[in-house]
């Protein structure tokens, strides 16, 4: 059976989506406030500032961005104020 050009051209292109797009989510991080919470994504930058409370260093996430781009905004802000609370309560303990 022969595809119509189209069709065969669309076949090749949606593959070619679907390697770049895991690669690509391969390649973008998250970062987290350790001062407000704000979750931000990057590719390429290695140090990340908050915008939202002044400049402050973000940390690297352990939320993939596969997780991240899945969740609703409420599930992105209960996952930002569960870390602020983890990492308040135990940064001081050792």
């Amino acid at each position: 059976m022969n595809l119509p050009f189209f069709q065969f051209n669309a076949t090749i292109e949606r593959s070619k989506y679907t390697e770049w797009d895991v690669e690509k989510r391969r390649m973008m991080k998250v970062f987290i406030c350790p001062k407000c919470g704000s979750i931000t994504t990057v590719s390429r930058r290695k140090e990340v500032f908050c915008h939202k409370c002044g400049g402050t260093q973000m940390i690297p996430s352990k939320l993939t961005f596969a997780k991240y781009t899945q969740m609703d905004e409420q599930q992105r802000k209960d996952y930002s104020e569960s870390w602020l609370y983890i990492r308040n309560h135990t940064s001081g303990e050792s």
